[in-house]
């Protein structure tokens, strides 16, 4: 007989996957190389240009790696808001505006090894 997750620790998961989404939004917005993709893409929207899926799967990549990129830092930030919180989703992150938003992202992509790729 396997063990039945608690309704806390269901709740812990269920809040460590939306902090998780929120750190990950973040990580997206502030990317250099996203950016870049999205200019390029804008660029050949505007002038009309058929090479559009190219572009559009080159962005998606990017995506993807930012977010392997912050992973590991953000499950576990996320993992210790969600226990430090019983489990409770707030805004937390999604509130943070201005310089306080830019430094959070700014030591996201310093502490996950790509500062680099880092746009305020």
């Amino acid at each position: 007989m396997t063990a039945t997750p608690s309704a806390t620790t269901t709740r812990e998961a269920e809040t460590t996957r939306k902090f998780v989404e929120d750190i990950f939004s973040h990580a997206i917005y502030h990317d250099r190389e996203i950016e870049r993709q999205k200019a390029a893409i804008e660029e050949h929207l505007r002038i009309g240009d058929r090479e559009i899926d190219t572009l559009l799967a080159d962005w998606r990549l990017e995506i993807a790696g930012v977010c392997a990129a912050v992973a590991p830092l953000a499950v576990r930030r996320a993992a210790a808001m969600a226990e430090a919180t019983g489990g409770r989703y707030g805004q937390v992150i999604g509130d943070m505006n201005g310089p306080e938003e830019t430094e959070y992202a700014r030591e996201l992509f310093e502490e996950s090894g790509i500062g680099e790729r880092f746009v305020p």
